[in-house]
């Protein structure tokens, strides 16, 4: 496992080669302090903020759902919200080739966002752009796939 630091494409490479993702994975990677946010019998949400990337882009806040006793199971998932340099669909397009869209914006904020998918071996990585800028990515994350 790498240390996190680096681009951004090889930050999601390392995390998507540790799936399913722990914690300690997780702050390795992404060389942060996840602290708790809430916990009760069916979700552990953890916290943390980011760092600038080597290629401009930099993550500003880290968010992972694990179960309970800190598994990476059905209703885990991490995001990272990102700053910096636009990422637009043509370069994720680059990394990852066609992606399906998989969640649309209703009209109601400029907060809402276009959700584009690419299935992994892993799961699927979800990118996420909101009306405000929709040109720039706003949001990664992964799931695990599931039986």
């Amino acid at each position: 496992m790498e240390n996190g630091c680096g681009t951004l494409w090889g930050v999601v490479n390392t995390l998507g080669e540790e799936m399913p993702l722990s914690k300690e994975v997780v702050e390795a990677v992404l060389r942060t302090e996840l602290t708790d946010k809430t916990r009760d019998e069916y979700l552990w949400h953890l916290i943390g903020a980011g760092h600038p990337l080597d290629d401009g882009s930099s993550v500003s806040r880290v968010s992972l759902a694990l179960l309970p006793g800190g598994e990476f199971g059905k209703n885990s998932g991490l995001s990272i919200e990102l700053e910096g340099r636009c990422i637009g669909l043509d370069e994720i397009r680059e990394h990852f080739g066609e992606l399906t869209i998989v969640q649309y914006p209703r009209g109601r904020s400029l907060q809402e966002t276009t959700v584009y998918a690419a299935a992994m071996p892993w799961g699927e990585l979800s990118f996420a752009f909101k009306e405000e800028k929709r040109d720039c990515l706003f949001r990664i994350l992964f799931r695990k796939k599931m039986p």
